[in-house]
């Protein structure tokens, strides 16, 4: 449980730290057409303008990954969803953001009108184009950045562009069928979940947000359970270790160590690489396989 608090809490401060920093630079800089009585209120005015529209973009992108996921449409698409969200949103909340700073406004300097939507206007539509077009190019590519560059998962996905696998996005299976009054206890619960034509014979699991991959010798399912809890089920039942925050893998299916690009990696008996981090490089001798 921790270590899953500590790898959720590190995902949010990676994900709210551009929105802060763009907007100080913003304000700093004192770009823009308004103008501040002094830098601070212009620094104060960029963050949170900044950090409204990422938070809106972080939260309907993953309810429009939580809907896409049935037609197993890639990332972008419902990351786009966030940011036509964002956009419409933005114009409303320029109402409380304006009435909150236009008493630090210089004279002679106003605030754009956002709101109401004025869409048949040429120039409203213009810059509102351009406003969504800044904010596809920017939240597109920082999540690009995430996924390929720092190996995190988003919203349940490992690629941006690709669409997802299958195997991934089926619905739930029913659930292994148990015996009259026997309540399921350790590993059954994890194996409860699984389809049967994986099999149990588990090799790793891999965290994705909210959900876990769980990887067998016969194929893949993503289940809808916390990474920590499907560790600890499996850990109970099979030997095993976490290597990563996000990967955990069974003992017996370990093949051996590797170099690649200055990383340790663990190579598993199906030919997959598995990043081995610094925090749990103690697990290594543990894992040596036979």
């Amino acid at each position: 449980m921790g270590d899953a608090g500590h790898s959720q809490r590190d995902q949010w401060r990676i994900v709210l730290l551009p929105p802060l920093l763009i907007g100080v630079a913003i304000g700093l800089g004192q770009f823009g057409n308004v103008r501040f009585e002094n830098r601070f209120v212009h620094v104060a005015f960029g963050m949170v303008t900044l950090l409204f529209s990422w938070l809106v973009m972080e939260g309907f992108s993953a309810l429009g990954a939580r809907l896409a996921r049935p037609w197993r449409l890639p990332l972008w698409v419902p990351l786009m969803g966030g940011v036509v969200m964002a956009a419409l949103l933005h114009a409303p909340f320029t109402v409380f953001r304006d009435a909150l700073f236009s008493p630090f406004l210089r004279e002679g300097s106003q605030f754009f009108q956002s709101w109401p939507w004025a869409f048949g206007n040429p120039t409203y539509r213009t810059e509102s184009l351009i406003a969504l077009a800044n904010r596809a190019v920017v939240w597109i590519a920082f999540n690009a950045v995430l996924v390929r560059g720092l190996g995190m998962t988003r919203f349940g996905y490992d690629d941006v562009f690709r669409r997802p696998a299958r195997a991934r996005w089926d619905a739930p299976m029913p659930q292994t069928a148990q015996p009259a009054g026997a309540a399921a206890t350790g590993i059954d619960l994890l194996f409860q979940k699984l389809p049967a034509q994986i099999g149990r014979d588990i090799i790793c699991l891999k965290a994705q947000e909210h959900y876990t991959e769980v990887v067998t010798r016969l194929g893949s399912a993503t289940i809808y359970m916390r990474f920590s809890d499907a560790v600890t089920l499996a850990s109970a039942a099979i030997e095993g270790a976490r290597i990563h925050r996000s990967y955990w893998v069974a003992q017996a299916a370990v093949c051996g160590l590797e170099r690649a690009d200055g990383k340790t990696m663990l190579r598993l008996d199906g030919g997959e690489l598995l990043p081995v981090s610094r925090t749990y490089q103690h697990q290594l001798p543990t894992l040596s396989p036979a």
